[in-house]
């Protein structure tokens, strides 16, 4: 069973997602309910000495025209540039996750009203689509439940001396991340090509 934030738990949701993506539809949905949206969402872990990550750990995910183009590791540079940088840290996405696995979904705005989640950027973009919220939820709850079923040990419920290896191994692990992120990117646009 892989550990949250390794890329053999990243591998595991991307085999559990892309099934149920394909039939759900995800890969046209972006098209059909927001297809003029262009965008690039950073997503940030702030680093978390309880689990051995030093730094930040920041995803970028670039769309353009309704249709996810790209996810990778970004600079500090494109990270500022984000349209929307979202923040969480690692307590809450554990949180978030564990809810997943027993089917709840989480209530983002009072996340982001309680300061568990942060939000820079241009929200108006996004309140552009906001007609297509609708449509989105019922994928997001699928997605989550993706999530709940990748079996998943959390790196701060590890006995000590397995802790002490994991954060050993973190280094390591984050060094993987933008070969990881680009193999993923190829897998997910092949998809959107054949949708």
């Amino acid at each position: 069973m892989p550990e949250f934030g390794t890329i053999g738990w990243y591998d595991s949701f991307i085999d559990q997602l892309l099934p149920m993506a394909r039939e759900k539809g995800l890969f046209t949905l972006g098209k059909e309910i927001a297809p003029g949206l262009s965008m690039d969402l950073g997503i940030v872990v702030p680093a978390e000495a309880k689990i051995g990550l030093k730094e930040d750990l920041p995803m970028l995910i670039k769309i353009e025209q309704g249709s996810l183009v790209e996810m990778k590791i970004p600079t500090p540079e494109e990270l500022g540039k984000a349209t929307l940088a979202v923040t969480m840290p690692y307590d809450q996405v554990k949180g978030l996750f564990k809810d997943a696995a027993v089917g709840k979904m989480p209530d983002m705005m009072t996340m982001l009203m309680g300061g568990k989640l942060k939000i820079k950027g241009d929200i108006s973009k996004l309140m552009k689509y906001a007609g297509a919220v609708t449509k989105i939820m019922p994928m997001m709850t699928d997605m989550l439940g993706v999530i709940g079923k990748v079996e998943t040990i959390f790196a701060d419920e590890l006995p000590p001396d397995k802790l002490e290896a994991f954060k050993a191994r973190m280094p390591e692990e984050v060094k993987k991340f933008p070969e990881a992120m680009g193999r993923y990117t190829k897998l997910i646009k092949e998809e959107t090509e054949k949708a």
